[in-house]
């Protein structure tokens, strides 16, 4: 399978063969994905984002051999636990 899945009060954190994926829930409508090659996790430090995620977002984990998926009320966001890749769908 490839990945690793390490979930977080906000999201997953993901190694896969290329590097490391975050994913955070910031909100229903909100998801941020960082990466970082290798397996340490990317920095979060960014000059143009400032907002935090919310604490109250509600959201799921499903994982299936080729992807993980993180499902909020209104979107949807599949990781393929080979490549790293991420793919956005609406509900």
């Amino acid at each position: 399978m490839g990945c690793a899945v390490q979930r977080q009060p906000d999201g997953v954190l993901l190694n896969t063969r290329p590097g490391t994926v975050r994913v955070e829930v910031w909100s229903d409508r909100v998801i941020r994905v960082t990466y970082a090659p290798g397996d340490r996790p990317p920095e979060l430090d960014s000059l143009s984002v400032i907002g935090k995620p919310d604490a109250t977002a509600k959201w799921s984990l499903h994982e299936t051999p080729n992807c993980v998926v993180i499902e909020t009320a209104a979107l949807r966001a599949k990781v393929d636990r080979q490549t790293g890749a991420v793919g956005f769908y609406d509900l």
